[in-house]
Order: structure tokens, then C-alpha cells, then sequence
């Protein structure tokens, strides 16, 4: 082939000269030049070939090729890729250098590889490219040098990785993702390993106060075993002593009745007897078996009280409730006090509310009314008469014994209720102390309440309240 091209290379030098004669030309050199003609036509059927080839190859390439003149800085020539991958018709592409195809804030980076490109045989790189329309792509970056024209020329071949970038930049973003979640599970990890090992020393600390607690509680439970059995034994005693002291104070209250009744009928006897003396005589007679007279009711009185609080302490008294007409009843016992007062006085009744039959025990309300009605005269001589207010309400009644007495010191009202007591104002004035403690009881055992208000010098006010029944 290559003897075929200098062959025709003399030829056309010759006839381009006008050396060859064709008429004075021998019929050897005739023959050459058909030779050459033959060759020429064979060659142009093989560049016809090789032509085919090359536009197949450019044309149909999956890449996007571009022929950069190095020397005039523009594409000579580009495929179909090109158009469709930049947007720009062939005409157009044939205007633009190698920098118009990338961002203009990317000008000063590619300005320099586009110089080492010129340097280098092939170069290649991916990079960011933009379209006519604005649009961002990703491609890689081939570029070759051609080997003709004196190595002005280079194929650019660009091809489109947008997706795979967009993929790939997918993959580093959840990769670091994945390496961020990993650290933090790292971290969970060892903020979970501290939380277990800091909440097992927890568990522990706690089951250890568990533990101690347990065995506080199990020793309180043998302490509380142990005062049941001390508490059952002095209950079981205190019962003996107080089955003791009721037996006791009966049979103490009845043997003391006996002398006590020797002596007031002896007394009465001497009474008798007396009137047959001389009056002085008698008179001294009188004033001391009235003495004697006055003691043994004050003794009388004594161990009625006694025997009652005893029957109090032993729980031995009965509550029988019945239907009783409350208002009819009280002025009853007013009555029976009334008739008894040497100074005139009287018990003032007062009415609040509608009245209506109530339902309690009248034998033990007997018992606290009258004591609280004879202390109000007991203790107010001289004074305005005692008042009995009767209060019907909805769902209690209240009975108000009220006085305007001697009243009693503040300090004193606690102690008010307890067997014996006797306020430091009332001393010279006869009584037991026991009156108001039965009046108490025998108020609670009726399912009732009893209180005072009391100013010294001023009067009192003892408050009996009881619930309504719902059947009354």
C-alpha cells in the first residue's frame, strides 16, 4: 500500500507539472498509470469503507462527541449525542469553546484543565457541565488527542452520569447518614450499657433498702405481735380490774347504804324523841340530826354516782330507743324542777322549728337533761332563770340548757368532763364532780353529742345534739 501511494504521489507531481507526455510516453508507463488509476479507485472504495465506519461510530456512539480545534478554541464537528446531551443544534455547537459547555463559577478552574488537556495525549475527569436550557448535568470527561493536523485537533466525548451520580451522591449521603446513625448508635450503645450498669447499681442499692426494710417491717411485726399480746394481757387485766372495781363499788355502795340507813333512821328516832324536850334542847337536837340528815343524802347521792359510773365503765347499761314526743316531754321535767325551787325560778322553754316526734332513749336523756338542768340553777342563784331551747332542724334536734352563772374558767373547760373534777369557782358549792362525766356518757350511749360553751362570770351553755332518724 505504501508503494502504491508514492507511485501515485510521482504521478500527480508530474502531470501537476506538466512533465508527462502522454503521446511520447511509452506503453510501460501507460500501463503504470492505469495501474495507478486502478489503485486509486480501489483506494477511494476502501476510504468510501473506512468513512462508513467512522460516521457509524461517531454518529451512532452512545456518547456525546465533539472535534475541538485547539488552535481556533471551537468545535469543528459533533454528533447527535451532543445535540441531544447540550441542548444546542450542530450549527450552534460549531460556535461554543470547551468553557461555554460548563458553569460560569467553574470559568477559572476549567480555563486550567482545558490548558493541560492541550498538553496531554488523553485526559479524563468527571465533571458538571450546563445545557442551553440552564440545566445541570453531570458527565465524564474524555478527552484524546487525534493524530492529525498536527495535533490540533481533539475528540471530546462526553458522557451523560447523572443518574448514576445522583446515585452515587445518594450512597455517600447515606453512607455518612448510615455512619451518623451508627455513631449514634454507638453512643446509644454506651449510653444504654451506662444507664443499665448505673440502673443494676440502682436495683441493687434498692433491693439492699428492700432488704433492710423487709427486715424492719418483720421486726415490727414481731414488735407489734409481741405489744398485741402485752396489750391483750393488760386488756384482759384492765377487764378483771374493772369486773373487780364495778363488783366492788356495788357491793361497796350497798353495805354503805346499810349503816347509812341505821344512822337516818336513828336520826329521824332522835328527831322524835326531841320534841319532849325543853326548846333549846331540842332545837340543838334539831340542827344537828339535820346535819346528820343532810350528810347521809350528800353519802346517798355519792354512791348513786359511783354505781352509776361504774355500770358506765363496764359498759353495763342498756339504750332502749322509742318514739317520744320530745317538746311534751321536757316540759315535763322542767315542771318537776320548777316545783322544787325555793327562790321562785323557773326553767324558760324556747321552741325553734317545727316539732316532731323523735326517736331515743328517754330514761338515759332523763338522766343527762337533769343533770345539766340542775346545775343550771345549782350554779346561777340569785340570777336570771335557766333557759331549755329546743331546736328541730332536718337532720338533727339540739336541746340548749343555757344559764347565766358563775360560768367556768377557760383553762378548766378540758377538763370539764372527767370523773371528779370540780372547776376552782364552785368549791364551796356541793357537789361530786361525777355529774357531768355520767351526763356525758349516758349523752353518747343515747347516739349523741355533748359540749359547752362557757364564759367565766358571765354563764354557760351545754349543747346536746342527736341525728335525726330517718323514720322520724
Amino acid at each position: 500500500m505504501d508503494l502504491r501511494f508514492e507511485q501515485i504521489e510521482k504521478l500527480l507531481i508530474q502531470l501537476a507539472l506538466g512533465n508527462f507526455d502522454y503521446k511520447a510516453a511509452p506503453s510501460e508507463s501507460l500501463d503504470e498509470i492505469d495501474a495507478v488509476i486502478a489503485g486509486i479507485n480501489m483506494l477511494g472504495q476502501e476510504l468510501k469503507v473506512s468513512q462508513d465506519k467512522y460516521v457509524a461510530l461517531f454518529e451512532y456512539s452512545g456518547d456525546a462527541i465533539l472535534i475541538y480545534s485547539a488552535a481556533k478554541n471551537t468545535f469543528v464537528d459533533s454528533n447527535e449525542m451532543a445535540t441531544l446531551l447540550l441542548g444546542y443544534a450542530k450549527e450552534d455547537i460549531r460556535l461554543l469553546s470547551i468553557v461555554d459547555l460548563f458553569p460560569k463559577d467553574q470559568k477559572t478552574r476549567i480555563e486550567s484543565k482545558v490548558t493541560h488537556l492541550k498538553s496531554v495525549l488523553q485526559t479524563n475527569f468527571d465533571t458538571q457541565i450546563e445545557t442551553n436550557t440552564g440545566k445541570s448535568k453531570y458527565v465524564s470527561f474524555l478527552s484524546k488527542r487525534l493524530p492529525y493536523g498536527a495535533g490540533e485537533y481533539f475528540q471530546i466525548s462526553l458522557r451523560d452520569i447523572t443518574k448514576s451520580k445522583k446515585i452515587s451522591n445518594n450512597l455517600v449521603k447515606k453512607n455518612a447518614e448510615l455512619k451518623i446513625a451508627q455513631n449514634q448508635l454507638s453512643q446509644l450503645n454506651n449510653n444504654l450499657e451506662d444507664t443499665v450498669n448505673a440502673r443494676t447499681k440502682e436495683l441493687k442499692a434498692n433491693e439492699k433498702k428492700l432488704q433492710d426494710s423487709l427486715t424492719k417491717e418483720q421486726l415490727r411485726r414481731i414488735a407489734l405481735i409481741n405489744s398485741e399480746i402485752k396489750l391483750k394481757k393488760s386488756l384482759s387485766r384492765e377487764k378483771e380490774l374493772g369486773d373487780l372495781k364495778t363488783s366492788f363499788v356495788s357491793i361497796a355502795s350497798h353495805q354503805f347504804r346499810t349503816p347509812l340507813a341505821a344512822i337516818q333512821s336513828n336520826s329521824e328516832l332522835l328527831q322524835i324523841l326531841s320534841n319532849n324536850l325543853e326548846e333549846e334542847t331540842r332545837k340543838r337536837f334539831d340542827k344537828v340530826t339535820r346535819r346528820i340528815i343532810g350528810e347521809i343524802a350528800k353519802m346517798t347521792e355519792l354512791m348513786d354516782d359511783v354505781l352509776i359510773l361504774g355500770k358506765l365503765t363496764s359498759r353495763n347499761v342498756d339504750y332502749n330507743p322509742q318514739k317520744l314526743n320530745l317538746v311534751a316531754f321536757c316540759e315535763k321535767l322542767a315542771k318537776e324542777f320548777n316545783d322544787i325551787q325555793h327562790d321562785g325560778r323557773s326553767v324558760n322553754i324556747a321552741i325553734n322549728g317545727i316539732p316532731y316526734a323523735v326517736h331515743i332513749d328517754p330514761k338515759l336523756l332523763t338522766h343527762s337533761l337533769s343533770n345539766l338542768l340542775s346545775n343550771a340553777f345549782k350554779y346561777s342563784k340569785g340570777r336570771l332563770n335557766p333557759e331549755l331551747i329546743i331546736s328541730f332542724k332536718s337532720k338533727e334536734f339540739i336541746l340548749l340548757v343555757k344559764d347565766s352563772g358563775l360560768g367556768i374558767p377557760k383553762d378548766e373547760l378540758p377538763k370539764l368532763f372527767q370523773p371528779f373534777f370540780r372547776a376552782n369557782n364552785v368549791i364551796e358549792i356541793k357537789g361530786t364532780g361525777l355529774g357531768l362525766s355520767i351526763a356525758k356518757e349516758y349523752t353518747e350511749i343515747n347516739k349523741g353529742t355533748l359540749r359547752v360553751n362557757s364564759t367565766e362570770g358571765i354563764g354557760s351553755e351545754f349543747v346536746m345534739c342527736f341525728t335525726k332518724n330517718k323514720n322520724q
